[in-house]
């Protein structure tokens, strides 16, 4: 499974893969940077329309994907991009890539997402497991 996030980066933009160890679960997340690096010469819209410009093209040319989340507003110290817009990129992004992909939009995210990301798996790793191995402990089986 591959996924996309869509988050502040600050400098350049940015196509990485966010965590090696997901690959243990055939999970690979790529993080998809919006620069939030300071311009004198530009407003915070503007910058975002170009850096989201670049973000949509990323997603065509790196895909498929098995789903996209953007979590624009991610950073508390910078420049906050208007809700709406936010909702606009979500909306272009199932528009460019079809409507099936599943897209899902974070506005408050002060955390390590790759981080919870990783700990989500895990659990659900952990669960499988308990469940698989008590499945084969039961009775008549």
């Amino acid at each position: 499974m591959r996924f996309a996030m869509i988050a502040p980066h600050q400098g350049a933009d940015s196509l990485e893969p966010v965590r090696d160890d997901l690959t243990l679960f055939n999970v690979e997340v790529v993080t998809l940077g919006l620069s939030s690096a300071l311009d004198r010469t530009n407003e915070t819209a503007a910058q975002f329309g170009s850096a989201a410009e670049r973000v949509l093209d990323d997603l065509v040319f790196h895909g498929p994907w098995d789903g996209v989340l953007v979590a624009v507003n991610a950073l508390t110290d910078g420049p906050q991009v208007p809700q709406d817009v936010v909702k606009r990129l979500a909306r272009r992004i199932r528009h460019i890539l079809g409507p099936h992909l599943p897209v899902g939009v974070v506005d408050d995210v002060d955390v390590d997402l790759a981080r919870q990301l990783f700990d989500g798996i895990m659990a659900l790793w952990f669960l499988r497991v308990v469940a698989l191995d008590s499945a084969d402990k039961t009775p008549g089986r």
